[in-house]
């Protein structure tokens, strides 16, 4: 399903060379972002407990917690998250890759991975 229109490439392109970066709306269910969303939680969550705290409600809380008591672990565990299949699937959907291709003309997408890459999918 194709979430764009291609009169819309140039209009793309053009806040691509504006800012380095285009925010492309609407390619992902609110499903597969909040399975995501759980799982990297679970990262962090893991974590907490094996350092026996108290883990928060929300990702976010999670998240600076780890940081705030061991920020080695943090960088660890984000470093690692490329590996949750949740994030996997996300980062291989399809509409991206189509989107991709379509609108900045790449034949191969290559999606980053290992200690130095850490992603967060948050609320827009």
């Amino acid at each position: 399903m194709q979430y764009w229109r291609k009169s819309d490439v140039n209009e793309i392109m053009k806040k691509y060379d504006l800012n380095g970066f285009y925010l492309a709306k609407g390619l992902i269910s609110k499903g597969q972002i909040n399975l995501t969303k759980e799982s990297i939680k679970k990262y962090y969550d893991n974590q907490l407990v094996h350092l026996k705290k108290k883990v928060p409600n929300n990702i976010d809380h999670s998240m600076k917690l780890l940081h705030k008591i061991d920020i080695e672990r943090y960088k660890k565990t984000g470093g690692a998250l490329w590996r949750s299949m949740e994030l996997y699937n996300l980062l291989h959907c399809q509409n991206i890759q189509n989107f991709v291709k379509e609108n900045f003309g790449f034949d191969d997408v290559i999606i980053p991975g290992g200690a130095g890459c850490t992603y967060y999918v948050g609320e827009s």
